[in-house]
């Protein structure tokens, strides 16, 4: 519903200073660059990578690099 949506979009600002991490399929049929554009203006610090092969399930289309970098980012400080 709308308010749900409203209410999350409200609260994604309590994020703003946690180290983050976003993965973003760049052929994500759902979530275009326009949305990304939105992530990365409300999270300038959070590391971004962006896979040019990978579509709305991200976590299956490149399993392999995110795994890695899942792995790396939980691993710094």
């Amino acid at each position: 519903s709308y308010d749900l949506v409203t209410q999350v979009q409200d609260g994604l600002n309590k994020l703003r200073g946690l180290p983050m991490l976003i993965c973003w399929g760049e052929r994500d049929f759902v979530f275009d660059e326009h949305f990304l554009a939105e992530w990365i203006a409300r999270f300038p610090k959070a590391e971004v990578h962006r896979f040019a092969d990978a579509g709305h399930y991200v976590l299956e289309d490149a399993r392999e690099e995110i795994i890695g970098l899942v792995q790396r980012f939980l691993a710094s400080d």
